[in-house]
């Protein structure tokens, strides 16, 4: 928890600056630690957001929260081959797909035609697919965000991101451009405020608990699209490590 996916790709590029400094002889420049540079320290961020998380814009937010998720389903009720356990145990596996190009920049053009991002895209197109194998019309689904709203905080490593819960009632006589708008609207709208903390939002709106399933949301869309510099280092080749399936 002191950490995020942002924070890793920025590790990596200061590791990767430090070992050549110190390849070339400049060890006394490699071990100086370029936190020392930032205009603003992840301290300043906690000290910042204890101080917001009494003020009037967080109860604003909060309020968006308590109403937009007000009255949501407890449970996604999707068919399964089995019972779901008393208690979740967290276990699972991993299922690698990899979409061809030519569908690939289809959903790039649709995105564009409708002036939505891929993401807002791809979030329809699962809360569809959720709804019609559910047979439910009142679909959330988890996402995270970086919660790196402000220029200063790209740089610094640290817990920044946060997870918002978008909900989206699907009428079936809806059209494809009436979707996309919808969901275009809803999720500026969540991002506008995504600095309440998750745990906050769950504690204002008192969903029905159950040690089964996670609250408000069991299915999450992680877009991960943050940028990655290529890392170029003396002699040496780095590449991520594919995770087992």
């Amino acid at each position: 928890i002191i950490s995020d996916g942002w924070s890793i790709g920025l590790l990596v590029q200061e590791l990767a600056s430090h070992y050549t400094a110190a390849l070339r002889g400049s060890a006394s420049s490699a071990i100086q630690p370029t936190s020392t540079a930032l205009a603003v320290q992840y301290a300043d961020y906690v000290a910042w957001q204890r101080q917001w998380l009494g003020s009037p814009q967080h109860s604003a937010q909060l309020a968006y929260w308590q109403t937009q998720l007000q009255g949501a389903p407890a449970l996604l009720e999707l068919p399964t081959d089995r019972p779901r356990p008393a208690v979740q145990d967290h276990h699972g596996s991993s299922l690698l797909l990899r979409l061809p190009v030519a569908l690939s920049r289809a959903l790039a053009r649709l995105a564009r035609q409708h002036n939505v991002t891929l993401h807002m895209l791809l979030h329809a197109g699962l809360a569809l697919l959720l709804s019609r194998l559910s047979g439910q019309h009142d679909i959330i689904i988890g996402t995270p965000v970086a919660n790196r709203p402000r220029t200063e905080f790209e740089p610094i490593v640290g817990f920044f991101v946060n997870t918002l819960a978008l909900r989206l009632r699907i009428d079936p006589d809806q059209d494809l451009p009436s979707l996309l708008h919808t969901v275009r609207e809803q999720t500026l709208a969540a991002y506008a405020r995504q600095d309440v903390p998750f745990e906050h939002v769950v504690d204002a709106v008192k969903p029905p608990r159950s040690m089964s399933h996670s609250p408000l949301f069991q299915v999450m869309l992680a877009w991960q699209n943050t940028p990655q510099a290529p890392i170029d280092l003396p002699d040496l080749t780095l590449a991520p490590l594919p995770r087992p399936l």
